[in-house]
């Protein structure tokens, strides 16, 4: 697992949050974070199958088969991958459950946008490029990432090219 960033804190988990991209290459456990949701994004490869629980019933089966779906689970509940026929590659955002996981794709060539205010945001281009403004102009490629820890900062996003594929997520407190 490749982390892009993370905060710290002081939850059973020891995070607020953390944003990784994960390679699985085999069948296996997930790590898990106490007390914490995740939120998977299928970035390459076939697909996976998620299986999540199982303690206190049949476990939740959910499946990742299509680039750039996403399914959301508790990051607790000692998850397993299952592939369905070879590699893949996760976005994953894990969150503390005391805030609220929210995401959104946007896609293609757009006018520039403010997005909405939250205790954290997340700008993550899957696609193409794009132009954030967060106090300063930043050009993004695909892989970059733009994290914002201010409630207060004004945030505009502009996806720069027709192939552009943008992942905006924010945390706010639940």
């Amino acid at each position: 697992t490749a982390e892009i960033a993370a905060h710290a804190a002081p939850t059973p988990s020891g995070l607020a949050w953390r944003v990784s991209v994960a390679t699985v290459e085999t069948d296996g456990p997930f790590s898990a974070f106490e007390g914490c949701d995740r939120t998977s994004l299928l970035l390459v490869g076939p697909g996976i199958d998620i299986v999540s629980g199982g303690e206190a019933g049949p476990p939740d089966t959910l499946r990742l088969d299509r680039l750039y779906a996403s399914v959301d689970y508790p990051a607790d509940r000692g998850a397993r991958g299952r592939l369905l026929a070879g590699p893949v590659q996760l976005f994953n955002l894990i969150a503390d459950r005391a805030l609220a996981i929210s995401h959104r794709l946007i896609e293609g060539r757009g006018p520039e946008q403010a997005l909405p205010t939250a205790t954290t945001t997340i700008v993550h281009v899957l696609r193409g490029d794009a132009r954030v403004a967060a106090g300063a102009r930043n050009a993004l490629s695909a892989g970059d990432t733009m994290v914002s820890e201010d409630p207060a900062l004004a945030i505009t996003l502009a996806p720069m090219t027709n192939d552009a594929l943008i992942l905006h997520a924010t945390l706010a407190p639940r």
